[in-house]
C-alpha cells in the first residue's frame, strides 16, 4: 500500500510540475497567449486564433498568420527580426499590431511585413534596419519594401513605418487597399507607392519623403486624400501622379481636410510616353503649399482649395481651373469662362486670387474689413463690403457693391452710413428751426428719410426765423391809447365851443 501511495504522489508531483510549466511563461519563452508561454512566436500564433500574442523578448524568427486566423500581435517593447532570407511577417489572415516594439527585416529583397490578408496597425514600428541603398540606381546589396501590401487590406491607424532607402519604396500597395488614418510613414525615396489597381484612402496621419527625387505618394491607381498631411523635401514631390499603360488608370482626388506640403507633379512614365492613358488629378479642397506641374501628359482640374505656388502645363487644354484660392494668378487659358476672378489685397499680406462661382467668391470675401481692396478681373460679382473697403471693376462683367452698380473701370471706397436722427424744431421770430432729418457724421451727408435713400443739402434742413414785429408790452399800449383819445376829445370840445361863440356873435 505504501508503495502504491508513494507512486501516486510521484505521479501527482510530476503532473503538477508539468501544469505549472505550461501555465506560466518561462524566461526563455518568445511569446505568450493568455499567460501561457511558447518557445517560438509561431507556436504562440498557432494557438492564438481570436486571441493576443504578447512578445516577451527580442526574437529572431519569421512567422506566418494563416488564412482564417485572427490574431493580435502585441510587440510590447521588444523587437521581432526575420530569419535570414525570409520576410519577417507574412499575413494571410487577420492581424492587428499593437505595442511600442519593432518588426525589423535585415535581408535583401525581403520585407518586415507582406500582407495578403487584413492588417490593422495601431502601434509599434516596422522598418528595415540594414537598408544599404545609396541611390535610385544602386541598391547597395540590401534593399526592399518595408511593407508589401499585395492583394490585401492594410489600415494604418497608429505607429510608424520608416526606412532610409534611396532605392526602394517604403510601402508597395499592389492590387490592394491601403487606409491611412493615423501614424507616420517616412522614407528617403518613394514613401507610399500606390501601384497598379491599388486603392488608397487617406484621412489622417503623415506621409513624408526626405530626399530630392522622392515622393510622399506615387500614384498609379485610385487615391483620395481628405485628411492628414503629405510632406516633401525640396526637389521631391508630395504627390506624383503617373500612368504607363491603358490597362490601368491613375486618378487622384484631394478634398477638404488634406494638407499638401510640397509640389504636385503629373506625367506619364517616360518609358511609356506613347500610352493614351493619362493621369488625372482633381483638387476639390485642401491646402496645397507648393506648385503644380502638368508635364508631357496629364490632366488637372481645380474646383476648390488653396494653392500657394504656380500652376504650369505643357498643354493648357489639360488644365481647368473652376475655383479656389491662389497666391499666384493662374494663366488665363486655365480659367473657366464661367468663373469669376477677383484679386484680394490686405495690409501685411500677399495678394490672393479667388476664383469660382458667385457663391464661392462671396464666401471667400466674407471677412472683408476696412482698408482691404478688391479688384474684379473677370465675371459677374456681387460684393457685400463694410466701411472703408475699396472695390475696382477691371473686367467687363456686371459688378455691384452693396447693391450699387460699379461700371467697368470705376472704383469706389465703401462708406456705410451711421446716421443719427435730428428731431424737427419750429422757427421763432429770431431763431431758425429745422425739419426732421438724419445726419451721418462719417461722411457729413444729410437725408430726409430713415432709410437714407433721399439725400439733401444742409440748407434744405433749415426753417428760417419768422422775423414778425414784437407785440407792445401789456398795459402800456392801452394807457397811451386812452391818453390820445382824451386829448382828441378835449380838442374836439374846445373846437365846438369856439364855433358856438362865433355863431353867437
Amino acid at each position: 500500500m505504501k508503495r502504491i501511495l508513494s507512486a501516486l504522489c510521484a505521479v501527482s508531483l510530476a503532473l503538477g510540475l508539468t501544469l505549472t510549466s505550461a501555465a506560466f511563461a518561462a524566461d526563455s519563452d518568445a511569446a505568450s497567449v493568455d499567460g501561457v508561454g511558447y518557445a517560438t512566436v509561431q507556436a504562440a500564433i498557432d494557438n492564438a486564433n481570436g486571441k493576443t500574442v504578447v512578445l516577451l523578448r527580442d526574437v529572431t524568427e519569421s512567422v506566418t498568420i494563416p488564412a482564417g486566423t485572427t490574431v493580435t500581435l502585441d510587440l510590447a517593447d521588444k523587437t521581432l527580426t526575420n530569419a535570414a532570407g525570409q520576410h519577417t511577417i507574412t499575413n494571410n489572415g487577420t492581424l492587428t499590431i499593437t505595442g511600442t516594439g519593432t518588426v525589423d527585416n535585415v535581408s535583401h529583397g525581403r520585407g518586415a511585413l507582406v500582407n495578403g490578408g487584413t492588417v490593422t496597425m495601431q502601434g509599434g514600428t516596422l522598418t528595415r534596419s540594414a537598408e544599404a541603398s545609396t541611390s535610385p540606381t544602386d541598391n547597395g546589396g540590401n534593399s526592399w519594401y518595408v511593407v508589401d501590401n499585395n492583394g490585401g487590406t492594410f489600415t494604418m491607424a497608429g505607429g510608424a513605418i520608416e526606412n532610409v532607402s534611396k532605392y526602394s519604396s517604403l510601402i508597395r500597395n499592389l492590387d490592394a487597399t491601403f487606409y491611412m488614418q493615423g501614424g507616420r510613414l517616412e522614407n528617403d525615396f518613394i514613401t507610399l507607392k500606390n501601384d497598379d489597381n491599388g486603392v488608397i484612402g487617406m484621412t489622417g496621419g503623415t506621409v513624408v519623403t526626405n530626399a530630392a527625387g522622392g515622393s510622399a505618394i506615387q500614384n498609379w491607381g485610385d487615391l483620395t486624400v481628405s485628411g492628414g498631411e503629405l510632406v516633401a523635401a525640396e526637389g521631391a514631390a508630395a504627390l506624383y501622379a503617373l500612368t504607363w499603360t491603358t490597362d490601368y488608370h491613375s486618378s487622384a482626388v484631394i478634398e477638404d481636410g488634406a494638407k499638401i506640403s510640397g509640389d504636385i507633379q503629373i506625367n506619364v512614365d517616360s518609358s511609356y510616353a506613347d500610352t493614351e492613358e493619362i493621369p488625372a488629378v482633381t483638387i476639390e479642397g485642401g491646402d496645397i503649399d507648393g506648385s503644380i506641374a502638368v508635364r508631357q501628359k496629364g490632366s488637372l482640374t481645380v474646383n476648390g482649395g488653396s494653392i500657394s505656388g504656380a500652376i504650369t502645363a505643357q498643354d493648357a487644354q489639360k488644365v481647368e481651373v473652376n475655383g479656389g484660392a491662389f497666391a499666384v494668378q493662374p494663366d488665363d487659358g486655365f480659367i473657366s469662362d464661367d468663373s469669376a476672378v477677383v484679386q484680394y489685397s490686405t495690409a501685411g499680406a500677399a495678394d490672393v486670387f479667388f476664383i469660382g462661382t458667385q457663391a464661392q467668391i462671396a464666401s471667400s470675401l466674407s471677412g472683408l474689413k476696412s482698408g482691404d481692396t478688391v479688384a474684379v478681373l473677370q465675371g459677374d460679382v456681387q460684393i457685400e463690403a463694410p466701411d472703408g473697403v475699396t472695390v475696382r471693376n477691371e473686367g467687363d462683367g456686371s459688378v455691384t457693391v452693396n447693391d450699387a452698380a460699379l461700371a467697368t473701370g470705376e472704383e469706389v471706397t465703401v462708406h456705410v452710413h451711421a446716421a443719427v436722427k435730428v428731431e424737427a424744431k419750429e422757427a421763432t421770430a429770431t431763431e431758425d428751426g429745422n425739419i426732421e432729418y438724419w445726419y451721418c457724421e462719417g461722411c457729413g451727408k444729410y437725408f430726409r428719410d430713415a432709410a437714407l435713400q433721399e439725400e439733401m443739402q444742409q440748407a434744405d434742413t433749415v426753417i428760417p426765423a419768422t422775423g414778425e414785429p414784437q407785440t407792445p408790452p401789456t398795459g402800456v399800449g392801452h394807457a397811451a391809447l386812452w391818453s390820445l383819445a382824451a386829448v382828441m376829445l378835449a380838442g374836439g370840445a374846445f373846437g365846438v365851443a369856439l364855433w358856438a361863440r362865433k355863431r353867437a356873435r
